[in-house]
C-alpha cells in the first residue's frame, strides 16, 4: 500500500496569517489532530494539539476521551462513534501507555 492510497487529497489548510483559534477550528470540523500551514502553495509546518493547547485552547476533553477508548472503559464504543473513529490501530506504543487495557474491541466487532 502506498501513502497517496491513505492520505486526504485536499486537506484543508491554514496559512501563517490565520489565528490559532481559526487553526483549532479546522481541526475540529475536519476531526483531525493536525492542519497543514501553507503559504505560496508550500507546506511551511504541520500544526497539532500541542500547537493549540500552548495557545491556551481547551484539548482535554478530546484527550480525555481517546483515553477512554484505549484502556476499553464502560462507553468507549459510543465515545468512537461520536469522535468517529473507524479504525483503531494497536502497536506498540499503545501497548506500553495502555498495558491494562482489556481491548474489547477485539471481541466485541
Amino acid at each position: 500500500m502506498k501513502i497517496r492510497d491513505v492520505m486526504t487529497p485536499n486537506p484543508r489548510t491554514v496559512s501563517p496569517n490565520d489565528t490559532v483559534q481559526s487553526a483549532a477550528q479546522v481541526m475540529r470540523t475536519e476531526d483531525t489532530g493536525v492542519v497543514p500551514v501553507v503559504e505560496n502553495g508550500r507546506v511551511l509546518a504541520m500544526g497539532y494539539e500541542g500547537h493549540v493547547a500552548s495557545h491556551g485552547l481547551d484539548w482535554a476533553p478530546r484527550k480525555e476521551a481517546v483515553e477512554k477508548i484505549l484502556n476499553g472503559k464502560p462507553g468507549w464504543s459510543e465515545t468512537a462513534q461520536q469522535l468517529r473513529v473507524r479504525y483503531l490501530f494497536w502497536g506498540r506504543e499503545e501497548e506500553e501507555n495502555y498495558p491494562d487495557s482489556p481491548q474489547p474491541w477485539m471481541t466485541d466487532y
